[in-house]
């Protein structure tokens, strides 16, 4: 499957949501407004990555190098672990807090093991299913069925008084893997019938259109009834992966150059890098959230381009799997 650069450009956009995000959990601020545009719209960053992470797996486990892929990723969490390991470890209380931290990953990272367990789960289906019908049904199901646990554990946490970890329910299997496996499908689908089946890009952005004012309206009633706070009631599953899906679906249908820089690369830094450059800004007493969320994406693309403008000089320096993220050729010419 040929590169598609609006994917790409999608990435940066999901990568400065997560900034802003960041930034408004860290700082408490903000009004009803960001309130509602946070929780309906912005909350859809991270499954709408889960559908890309996994869009994008398919050509890996198609070209059998899934098991590399997820070697790579997971010395990947393991480096930046390490870097952000003085950031939490101070605010973890017992020996047990600090294990469901390291397995389930602390901060951000989250995301990251999160996609790890989703993606193992893809490939042993997979393998044990096969690519066909009958791989894709088994693979469907199974996100529907991880989806509603996950929606239902959500509800119980947040409607009981049974308070459960933010990782019973937060986590690979019940969140990260149904839309992951969104993802694959799609690609799946293209690979086999091309993209006929697709809403044109005009459809596709007025169903995307209403879709996001169902979720705005969704985040206002939220609001209204449960008032705002940090802890968001579970979304409803349905609106949630139409959203999702319908964002990706409308990036497939945009045709874009190829971008001057790797902005995979970039998107990629903004994400790992922006939480360490929000708190040191914090402790410096920068506060206002317009500065936080600019710097927090400025400060990891300059850092990134300056990567890439360095990248043909540590050419053979780099790990192979950095080499290939920053778009380094090896000797053989390949990417």
């Amino acid at each position: 499957m040929p590169r598609i650069h609006s994917i790409d450009y999608l990435k940066l956009i999901i990568a400065s949501g997560i900034v802003w995000a960041h930034v408004m959990m860290l700082t408490q601020q903000g009004g009803a407004v960001d309130y509602v545009i946070g929780q309906g719209l912005v909350r859809t960053v991270v499954p709408t990555f889960a559908v890309i992470s996994g869009f994008l797996f398919y050509s890996t486990l198609q070209r059998g190098k899934a098991v590399r892929w997820i070697l790579q990723l997971t010395a990947l969490y393991a480096f930046w672990w390490l870097a952000y390991l003085l950031e939490w470890l101070p605010y973890v209380g017992d020996r047990r807090t600090i294990i469901l931290e390291a397995v389930f990953g602390p901060l951000h990272l989250w995301y990251v093991v999160a996609l790890i367990m989703a993606v193992v789960m893809i490939t042993v289906i997979h393998r044990l299913a096969g690519g066909g019908r009958t791989g894709r049904l088994v693979l469907v199901w199974s996100a529907v069925i991880c989806l509603l646990i996950g929606t239902g554990l959500h509800s119980v946490h947040y409607f009981t008084d049974a308070h459960l970890s933010i990782h019973v329910y937060r986590n690979g299997p019940f969140l990260i893997f149904p839309y992951a496996v969104l993802g694959y499908l799609i690609a799946d689908r293209l690979n086999r019938q091309g993209d006929g089946w697709m809403p044109s890009l005009q459809a596709g952005c007025l169903i995307l259109l209403g879709l996001a004012l169902l979720r705005l309206a969704e985040a206002g009633l939220a609001l209204i009834t449960f008032g705002a706070s940090f802890e968001a009631p579970p979304e409803f599953p349905v609106l949630a992966v139409a959203f999702s899906a319908m964002f990706v679906l409308v990036a497939l249908r945009v045709r874009l150059a190829e971008p001057p820089v790797n902005l995979a690369f970039l998107s990629m830094l903004i994400y790992f890098l922006h939480f360490m450059v929000v708190v040191t800004l914090l402790n410096f007493g920068i506060t206002r959230v317009f500065v936080l969320t600019a710097l927090g994406v400025a400060v990891p693309a300059v850092l990134g381009l300056g990567m890439l403008a360095l990248a043909p000089v540590v050419a053979g320096l780099v790990p192979e799997g950095l080499a290939r993220r920053m778009s380094i050729r090896d000797p053989a010419g390949r990417r």
